[in-house]
């Protein structure tokens, strides 16, 4: 596990009011059940603390969806198969538990520990994961715009996992993606040291602001000045002045307000790009694709522009480029200060 990792400032605060919390319970207030979903669904208890027992006891299947089981005490609990959609399990420890199958959709696990669990095809959509989730088995488990910014889930495996649309600001070091969905996923912040994402699907991901060299990337992907450059990456105001990105694929990627000012883009495919908004002061197009590329908007005259492909390309006065002299030389760019 990496230790070096700085969780939010936040965390501070909310963890005093947690101890507050847990001196009320200490004080022999009387347990609680929260309110079920449902007329079907019957809530357990959590006792006071430190021990937070839940009774009645947890087991497979159960429906506790909807519950409230904040800082219950799960630890090596069987929940395979257990509806716990739209819990409150902030602050519960379900570390070294059973967690296959399970349906956690929309739960709450805020500070919540879910390390070591064996939670394989489990469902943590539109979950809240600012946990502890190190060590943990998500294999072909269900993210979907799930909420992993600033957890610590180091050491994970999540092999063909869904995480279409999940924010994964998150201490991702020595974890395994390989072959998982990250479609529209948002790794902006997030730390992959040592990071396995062999064969995993990039389409449309968000970055910026990434730390540490990853073990490894989809093909055709690579990770500069912290953001993740591929087909159709979503690269919209990233900051890419002054980099060497010759011959990266960008077919397709959204580059809306990118700064590439005295970039070099030598042999780039940037096939499909939207540029709309770009600044490419400087930039270097030697032997670039700009085949379908809109640049609406774009701002800034390159300093090379040879033996570029620009069939289709959209200037930034919206006409077609028939030449590189219909958007450089009759002044169709305006500078920053004209923007």
């Amino acid at each position: 596990m990496n230790t070096h990792f700085v969780r939010p400032q936040t965390l501070v605060s909310i963890a005093v009011v947690a101890a507050l919390g847990l001196a009320a319970y200490a004080f022999g207030l009387p347990a609680r059940a929260a309110e079920p979903t449902s007329s079907t669904v019957t809530c357990p208890t959590v006792g006071p603390g430190p021990a937070y027992t839940v009774t009645p006891a947890p087991s497979a299947g159960v429906d506790w969806s909807g519950c409230d089981l904040t800082h219950a005490n799960l630890y090596g609990a069987n929940l395979s198969n257990a509806n716990l959609s739209g819990a409150n399990l902030s602050n519960a420890d379900i570390s070294n538990s059973n967690l296959s199958g399970a349906n956690l959709a929309g739960a709450n696990l805020f500070l919540g520990n879910i390390s070591y669990s064996n939670s394989r095809n489990a469902n943590f959509s539109n979950a809240t994961l600012y946990s502890y989730m190190n060590n943990a088995d998500f294999s072909g488990a269900n993210f979907t715009s799930a909420s992993m910014f600033g957890a610590l889930a180091t050491s994970s495996n999540f092999q063909y996992a869904n995480l279409t649309g999940a924010t994964l600001g998150a201490a991702l070091g020595s974890s395994d993606f390989t072959g998982a969905d990250l479609t529209k996923a948002n790794l902006a912040s997030g730390n992959v040291v040592k990071t396995n994402f062999l064969g995993a699907n990039f389409t449309g991901v968000k970055s910026g602001s990434i730390v540490g060299l990853p073990l490894a990337l989809p093909l055709g992907w690579r990770l500069v000045n912290g953001y993740l450059l591929g087909p159709e990456a979503n690269l919209t105001g990233a900051y890419l002045s002054s980099q060497n990105l010759t011959g990266v694929n960008l077919r397709g990627a959204a580059l809306n307000g990118a700064l590439l000012v005295a970039t070099t883009l030598t042999g780039a495919s940037l096939e499909g790009a939207i540029m709309q908004g770009a600044a490419i002061t400087n930039t270097i197009l030697l032997r670039t694709n700009l085949t379908n590329v809109d640049l609406t908007g774009a701002y800034g005259k390159p300093a090379i522009f040879t033996n570029t492909a620009y069939l289709n390309t959209t200037c930034p006065d919206t006409s077609r480029m028939t030449s590189p002299r219909t958007c450089w030389d009759t002044s169709v760019f305006v500078s920053s200060a004209q923007k």
